[in-house]
């Protein structure tokens, strides 16, 4: 017994080890990447960025008003009195730079500072989801991070790779979490918070219980029953809470087929 507890806590002590270690190394990783991204993008580019990065800016550094200058013939109110009209791009997101922006006092540093923190977590989850032993996360993750297409989207001041993020975290609470009511309400949340973000996430409604089905069978219905009911109920909050740039809002048909035409 004093052997068997022996080996126990030498166990425990060598994992904590091996924990602090890969803890360190992500880190290094972490910095290292964070500095190149700063590096190849230190400006703003693109075009949705700009309104991305001076939305928020417009809130911390200008006149306060969550209210953007930009003007659209679908957006284009019949009384200037509607004028000027909400976020271009009035997300969830674009309110988690915001807290960042307070603290940076820079919207493009802020949005670097989120897509670097959300591309690691989203590596992580990945290999968390794909049951990757803990001895090859590390060269998982370095390889995701730098892969071109992620670092790409890194540098810029859009929603994408939390995006990625989101659905990272809904793999594994599909493929590795363990089954659970919470689980399968904080599922239907995030692809709620898809939805609020993208509209034509709403496909996922249809994709995910046919996947819970295929996985779970005999707790499908209530988990499907669950996914659907919390995911409209969580995508609907959203649209009352955030108001549309939009005076002509797309209707499903358009948004599913042409991803939001402005």
């Amino acid at each position: 017994m004093i052997t068997q507890n022996f080996f126990s806590a030498d166990s425990q002590i060598q994992e904590a080890q091996e924990t602090k270690k890969f803890a360190v190394k992500l880190a290094i990783l972490f910095v290292v990447f964070f500095a190149l991204l700063c590096i190849f993008s230190p400006y703003v580019r693109g075009s949705d960025q700009y309104w991305y990065v001076g939305d928020v800016e417009r809130v911390v550094l200008q006149d306060g008003l969550f209210r953007s200058n930009s003007i659209f013939p679908a957006s284009l109110p019949d009384d200037v009195s509607k004028l000027p009209r909400p976020w271009v791009q009035n997300k969830p997101v674009s309110y988690i730079v915001l807290g960042i922006t307070y603290l940076t006092q820079n919207g493009q540093f802020a949005w670097l500072i989120l897509n670097s923190i959300c591309l690691f977590l989203t590596a992580w989850f990945t290999a968390k989801a794909l049951h990757i032993a803990k001895d090859k996360r590390m060269p998982l993750i370095a390889m995701f991070v730098f892969f071109p297409l992620n670092f790409y989207l890194a540098t810029q001041a859009l929603p994408e790779i939390f995006l990625m993020f989101l659905i990272s975290v809904m793999g594994w609470l599909l493929l590795a979490a363990k089954k659970s009511t919470s689980n399968s309400v904080l599922l239907a949340f995030v692809a709620g918070f898809l939805i609020c973000h993208r509209p034509n996430y709403i496909l996922l409604l249809l994709l995910i219980p046919c996947i819970q089905f295929i996985l779970y069978r005999e707790e499908a219905w209530k988990m499907a029953l669950i996914f659907v009911a919390v995911s409209l109920t969580t995508a609907y909050a959203g649209s009352l809470l955030l108001a549309e740039h939009l005076i002509r809002v797309p209707s499903i048909f358009d948004t599913v087929l042409n991803n939001m035409p402005g």
